[in-house]
C-alpha cells in the first residue's frame, strides 16, 4: 500500500463488498460466497474454496475458506483478507489496520498453532483500490499457500 494515498474511499462498505462478491462468484475455485451478517448489510464475506480446482488435484486439503472484510477510512482503508484450510492448524492473510507498529500497517501474517507467535511480513500494494488489492491477494495466495505448513510439518 502506498503510504498516505487513500483507497477507493468514495465507495461505501456495501458497494465494496458487492464488487468483491461478484468477483469471487465468477472464480472457478469458489463454490459459494456468503455475506455476513446479511447481503444488504455486509461487514464481511466468507467464500467456500475448492482447493482441488484452485491448486490442483494433488493438493493436501479439499476445502478452505476465504474471509474478507473491508472498512473504508479517510487516508487508508482497513482490511482483512484471511485464508483458512479446513484441516490445517494454520491460517494466513493480509491485514491493514492499527494493530501492529512492526512490520507496519499493512502486512501478510501466518498463524500456526505449533509456533510461539505469528509471523508477519511487511506488505505493499501498488494500487490501493480495493479490487486491485483483492486481485493481488488472490494471485499471491495461489502461489504462496501450497508452500505454507501442511499437517504435521516441522516448525
Amino acid at each position: 500500500m502506498v503510504p498516505g494515498v487513500p483507497g477507493d474511499t468514495h465507495l461505501d462498505r456495501y458497494e465494496i463488498h458487492k464488487r468483491f462478491r461478484n468477483r469471487l462468484e465468477r472464480a472457478p475455485f469458489v463454490e459459494h460466497v456468503r455475506a455476513r451478517p446479511s447481503p444488504m448489510r455486509p461487514t464481511r464475506l466468507v467464500a467456500a474454496i475448492d482447493t482441488t480446482t484452485w491448486f490442483g488435484t494433488e493438493y493436501r486439503s479439499d476445502a478452505a475458506t476465504l474471509e474478507i472484510e473491508w472498512r473504508p477510512r479517510d487516508g487508508r482503508d482497513w482490511f482483512r483478507i484471511q485464508y483458512t484450510e479446513a484441516d490445517a492448524d494454520w491460517s494466513c492473510g493480509w491485514y491493514q489496520d492499527d494493530s501492529h507498529a512492526d512490520p507496519g500497517p499493512s502486512h501478510f501474517q501466518v498463524d500456526c498453532e505449533r509456533w510461539d507467535g505469528s509471523r508477519r511480513d511487511p506488505s505493499d500494494f501498488d494500487d490501493p483500490n480495493p479490487m486491485a488489492v483483492l486481485e493481488c491477494s488472490l494471485e499471491t495466495l495461489e502461489r504462496r499457500v501450497p508452500t505454507l505448513p501442511g499437517p504435521g510439518a516441522a516448525t
